[in-house]
């Protein structure tokens, strides 16, 4: 099952952050954080039992 995690992206210089702000941080630009979301694909990984001669 894939979950999803959003980013902020800044369209003047890229800077990327977690929560939106009406400034970036970065360049200091007003309202040109874009929400941007991946999906992530969380797989459980077995490990391999390992047995004594």
């Amino acid at each position: 099952m894939a979950n999803r995690t959003s980013n902020f992206v800044c369209q003047q210089c890229g800077y990327s952050q977690v929560g939106w702000a009406g400034r970036c941080p970065n360049c200091g630009s007003w309202g040109s954080l874009v929400e941007t979301i991946e999906a992530i694909n969380k797989r459980k990984v077995k490990s391999e039992k390992h047995k004594e001669l």
